[in-house]
């Protein structure tokens, strides 16, 4: 499983300091969430990938601080859209009670119509929040990191990945221990 400071989560990988997390890959301080990749600080997230400070939201792909969203890419400080269009809040609600999630054939459908969406939509060529002079991929709150990917709160690295709890004058590491 690969996680640390979680509770109540199963079959992730690079959980951090979840709760109630299933079926991710390197989600930190969430809760909440189902089959999410490289989310952090979300809550109530499903089926979504990169996205930063969501809830109450599914099939979401890069969006920062949005909730009640679904099937929507790229988007910002949103609220009650679907398929990246704005609706009104009954609006809203009265469409996404139509959506079945609990049937497996038609998340497969929903997942495909998100790709459709994302071919509309230009990604940035790498991940990361409150960077200062880094080089990398998947990072957040780092400065002077080079060459590292997956780390968060480092300061002062070279090549290193999965760092997530924190690190200062580290070197050519993958992972690490709390020494609990």
């Amino acid at each position: 499983m690969h996680a640390d400071f979680c509770e109540d989560c199963y079959y992730g990988y690079g959980f951090k300091n979840n709760l109630f997390c299933v079926d991710g890959f390197y989600n930190l301080h969430s809760q909440y969430c189902y089959e999410c990749i490289d989310c952090h600080k979300c809550y109530d997230l499903k089926y979504s990938q990169d996205c930063l400070n969501c809830h109450s939201s599914a099939f979401l792909r890069d969006c920062v601080g949005c909730k009640n969203c679904f099937l929507c890419v790229g988007l910002r400080e949103k609220e009650y859209y679907f398929e990246n269009k704005q609706l009104s809040r009954e609006e809203y609600e009265k469409k996404f009670k139509e959506v079945d999630l609990g049937s497996y054939k038609r998340c497969q459908e929903l997942r495909k119509k998100r790709k459709e969406i994302e071919k509309g939509h230009c990604f940035k060529e790498y991940q990361g929040h409150n960077l200062q002079n880094c080089i990398g991929d998947h990072l957040m709150n780092c400065k002077d990191a080079k060459f590292c990917f997956d780390c968060e709160d480092v300061e002062n690295a070279k090549y290193c990945f999965q760092v997530v709890l924190g690190g200062k004058n580290i070197y050519d590491i993958y992972q690490f221990g709390t020494n609990l």
